[in-house]
């Protein structure tokens, strides 16, 4: 059916989680609804990306969609 859009087709909030982000501008890290470690889409690609000004370290992360862990 094309005019029902999928989920998958759906913009997504991709966002960097971590030990890393109170460094990045974050409250709290493991906050997968801070907006400052929040990635940005490249053009129509599935590709996320963000350049971001990390100390030298041991960090821990993973990748949030739509700022939750479901």
């Amino acid at each position: 059916m094309a005019t029902t859009a999928r989920a998958a087709d759906a913009p997504r909030v991709v966002t960097l989680v971590g030990s890393l982000q109170s460094e990045v501008g974050c409250a709290k890290d493991w906050a997968p609804d801070c907006a400052a470690s929040e990635l940005t889409r490249e053009g129509d690609t599935t590709a996320y990306s963000k350049e971001l000004d990390v100390p030298a370290g041991t960090w821990e992360l993973k990748v949030a969609i739509n700022k939750s862990w479901d």
